[in-house]
């Protein structure tokens, strides 16, 4: 008597993998934040997240910043390393330390840009924003243009 239901049940079931298969695998929602302190774009609901930012006042440098989800090195931060930093055509490995991040796990490694610089002023124009250290590579979508180029110029560009 209830064998309908539970075909219909089942046919939903299977239907599901299909759906949540074709999804994208992240939820990010870039989000421009502008206050006194600073200029700010990271994920709206993640504090650990990567974000590009500068601080005010001013010093003509953009900051990146990368949350590494995987193993941390070896030995008592902070470790020595290099970060990637790509957006378009332009891309840049420079020295940085990563530090521990003890509340989520990983760890977090940030750099300094001059906001002339050729990533930069990519960013500004694409949008678009890998970053990799420690054997880890963001998979995060670009970001909004608006927003990439707002920030750009707040930040001198």
């Amino acid at each position: 008597m209830n064998r309908p239901l539970i075909g219909l049940c089942a046919c939903a079931l299977i239907a599901i993998p299909s759906i949540s298969a074709s999804a994208p695998a992240f939820h990010w929602k870039w989000v421009l934040t502008v206050n006194t302190q600073a200029v700010f774009i990271g994920e709206a609901d993640d504090d650990e997240s990567n974000s590009v930012s500068c601080q005010k006042p001013l010093n003509g440098k953009v900051e990146f910043h990368l949350h590494v989800d995987a193993d941390k090195p070896k030995g008592p931060a902070p470790w020595k390393t290099r970060m990637t930093v790509r957006s378009g055509a332009a891309a840049i490995t420079v020295p940085a330390e990563a530090q521990d991040n003890e509340d989520a796990g990983g760890a977090d490694v940030s750099i300094d840009l001059p906001v002339k610089s050729p990533v930069v002023t990519a960013f500004g124009k694409t949008g678009g924003l890998k970053m990799s250290a420690l054997g880890y590579t963001s998979d995060s979508p670009p970001v909004p243009v608006a927003q990439a180029a707002k920030l750009v110029k707040l930040c001198g560009g």
